[in-house]
């Protein structure tokens, strides 16, 4: 089971002529004491947070780029009444060392200008006997192709797994697959796939499938660099490419 990500809420109270103030809540938590105001500047989009501080302050403040980048996306939002949101940080961090037990899962997805879109993993167990999974789709997009590959790779290689559950830890090159499967898509599921904006999540049957497979392994997401060297994500790369061609 994957733990869940640290969950806060963020609620509309009312807006200034320069400023919005913003409520940050713990749902885990009916405490008024935990309840953190901020004020956000349209002028230079800063953020300040309004005494008193609570204990959330500090994580907060930690995350102040990722805290700046959600208030961004408030602003497209016309009527703020009775606006509440879920949301999180991102929980994991690309220099954790990968268990020796666990699962490989190297994953790409290409698109191409037609909208024909390839994708391939490559699926290493524990005891070297590695999988190729890959297939194309019609009118697809690059970012749709890089998660149906790590979708389709983590659902074989949960079906693979006999006996104790291992960690999969997902080597891909898409920050969008990593950011989702970090702190996103939980914080989708609180809220019915709707974004922040009031609009459904795009690709949301591939995100569905991705939050029932994670009921079932651990996943923990690697960055590796686009064009890297790697054997195997050269492969996946090579694969993707061939069935968006198919």
């Amino acid at each position: 089971m994957n733990p869940a990500p640290y969950i806060l809420y963020l609620e509309f109270e009312k807006e200034l002529e320069e400023a919005t103030v913003y409520t940050i809540t713990d749902p885990a938590r009916d405490d008024p004491d935990c309840v953190q105001k901020i004020l956000f500047r349209h002028n230079d989009y800063s953020i300040e947070f309004i005494e008193p501080l609570t204990e959330h302050y500090v994580y907060l403040d930690h995350n102040r780029k990722w805290l700046r980048s959600i208030l961004f996306t408030t602003m497209k939002v016309r009527d703020k009444t009775g606006y509440r949101i879920p949301f999180s940080f991102p929980s994991q961090r690309n220099d954790e060392p990968v268990p020796e037990n666990a699962v490989k899962v190297y994953s790409d997805g290409s698109g191409r200008a037609t909208g024909t879109g390839g994708w391939a993993s490559v699926i290493l167990m524990p005891d070297g006997k590695a999988v190729e999974v890959f297939g194309h789709e019609k009118n697809s997009t690059s970012n749709r192709m890089e998660l149906k590959a790590s979708v389709k790779a983590l659902e074989k290689a949960a079906s693979m797994q006999q006996g104790e559950k291992r960690t999969v830890v997902l080597f891909t090159d898409s920050m969008y697959v990593i950011n989702g499967i970090t702190h996103r898509l939980e914080v989708w599921r609180r809220n019915g796939f709707i974004t922040a904006t009031g609009k459904p999540v795009v690709n949301t049957d591939l995100w569905k499938e991705l939050a029932d497979v994670m009921e079932k392994i651990e996943v923990r997401c690697k960055w590796i660099k686009s064009g890297s060297d790697d054997e195997f994500h050269k492969r996946c790369d090579f694969l993707a490419g061939e069935e968006s061609r198919n």
